[in-house]
């Protein structure tokens, strides 16, 4: 009985080490998925970056937004661009291609395809388009009428500021003066919006709004305007 009991135990004890290999692979294995497939944030969905660069890995154009445009360079906002960035709407491509235009040659870094992507996909993010309405003013949306609220300065599907318009278009003396400026805002911004620098710099803060608000090619062109005045 003694030698039969030791056997029974031997056995036991034999299967319970194949269930802790077998528990520990199955750990290894888990580890290993989740390693995977939860990849840092700043890792694009295949879709998104192939949507947006051509090459994947070629550009990070979150890191550019946050940087030039909208400056605090926060990994939640950047993160969130990113997410935005699977998203389509014609109308913003069709003005960002056409503000990008504009720009020819001053993109910095960047090839004119990262350009108008930049463009685009600003507008798409700052536009809320995500949420299936782009917006060309700033505020939030009421739950309970539905209704957008109105509730910011910023217009525009590229939702810039008056104050940031009329800067592009103002230089500034040491003595304290300023002026209009064509640095950012030539002949052929002009051209495409319909609007010169000289017009612009004379504008009221209700004015410089309700256009942008109105002239998707003007908001564009700001955009484009505001990345490449930062990117000097």
């Amino acid at each position: 009985m003694e030698r039969k009991e030791k056997l029974r135990l031997k056995n036991m004890l034999r299967r319970l080490a194949k269930r802790l290999l077998f528990a520990s692979l199955l750990v290894n294995l888990t580890d290993m998925a989740e390693n995977q497939y939860n990849q840092p944030v700043f890792d694009i969905t295949d879709t998104a970056e192939t949507k947006a660069f051509g090459n994947p890995m070629q550009t990070d154009l979150s890191q550019i937004w946050g940087e030039h445009y909208q400056t605090e360079q926060d990994p939640m906002k950047m993160a969130s661009f990113r997410s935005d960035m699977k998203y389509d709407d014609p109308n913003i491509r069709k003005y960002s291609d056409l503000a990008s235009n504009v720009f020819a040659g001053e993109y910095g870094d960047l090839g004119e395809q990262d350009f108008k992507n930049l463009l685009y996909y600003t507008g798409i993010h700052e536009s809320g388009a995500a949420g299936g309405v782009p917006r060309t003013s700033q505020g939030y949306l009421n739950r309970d009428t539905n209704e957008w609220v109105t509730a910011g300065p910023a217009r525009s599907y590229w939702q810039v500021e008056p104050n940031t318009l009329r800067d592009i278009v103002t230089a500034t003396h040491d003595d304290g003066t300023s002026n209009y400026s064509t640095a950012y805002w030539g002949p052929k911004a002009q051209g495409l919006t319909k609007v010169s620098a000289e017009q612009l710099f004379n504008m009221s803060d209700d004015q410089l709004s309700q256009l942008l608000e109105d002239n998707p090619l003007v908001g564009a062109t700001a955009a484009g305007a505001k990345y490449v005045k930062s990117f000097k």
